[in-house]
């Protein structure tokens, strides 16, 4: 079975509340949990493909579980970025909903091969980790969306060689006329060639406010 969820969304406060205690939980306590929680999203993920490959529940339902999760994921992983759901505007949902529709048509052609026995639910349970980690793309849109420039590539959004498993960090600095934007590789982590390139070439990405000459 999944674990208990580590927060959930209270409508009624337009807050987080802790599902054990009852209590508010702030977005700072959710970045400390953040690899927690991307795990236990991850075990749901893998609890469900169990249940499909013991027959308990149908393909139907396997899928309908899975947009369900990583929806909430996407959602929970922006809205961190951006300091909590009450934070988030049309446009947020709408960039949050851009990108899930990309996820959803991936998902759509791996549940077309698990129906058809081309994938394994060892397969399935690694690639819906992979998934879960795409998430990392939307906690960095949310910590970004108030920048007056989009960044060139963001952790997590496929466009490396590690794709969804990318462990890297952007570290904007603000300076005269605009921004220094530092792409970092996690030192304890297998880097692979695509982030150590952009560690070297966006040291920094720069972005300068252009004036206009009247």
């Amino acid at each position: 079975m999944p674990n208990k969820p580590l927060w959930y969304w209270d409508d009624s406060a337009q807050r987080y509340r802790d599902p054990t205690t009852g209590r508010f939980v702030g977005v700072s306590q959710m970045q400390d949990l953040r690899e927690v929680y991307m795990d236990q999203q991850k075990a749901q993920m893998s609890s469900f493909t169990r249940a499909y490959a013991a027959k308990e529940i149908t393909l139907t339902k396997y899928y309908d579980q899975v947009v369900n999760t990583l929806k909430n994921t996407y959602i929970d992983m922006y809205a961190m970025g951006a300091g909590g759901r009450n934070n988030l505007s049309q446009r947020d949902w709408g960039r949050i909903g851009a990108m899930l529709k990309e996820q959803y048509k991936y998902l759509r052609t791996m549940f077309e091969q698990i129906a058809s026995g081309q994938i394994s639910p060892a397969q399935a349970s690694a690639r819906l980790a992979m998934y879960i980690n795409s998430a990392n793309e939307a906690l960095w849109k949310g910590i970004t969306r108030d920048y007056p420039f989009q960044l060139p590539a963001y952790p997590g959004d496929g466009s490396t060689e590690c794709l969804t498993n990318c462990r890297c960090e952007w570290d904007i600095v603000e300076v005269p006329g605009g921004y220094d934007c530092y792409w970092i590789i996690d030192p304890e982590a297998e880097n692979c060639d695509s982030c150590q390139v952009r560690a070297g070439d966006w040291h920094p990405w720069r972005w300068r406010e252009v004036v206009e000459i009247v």
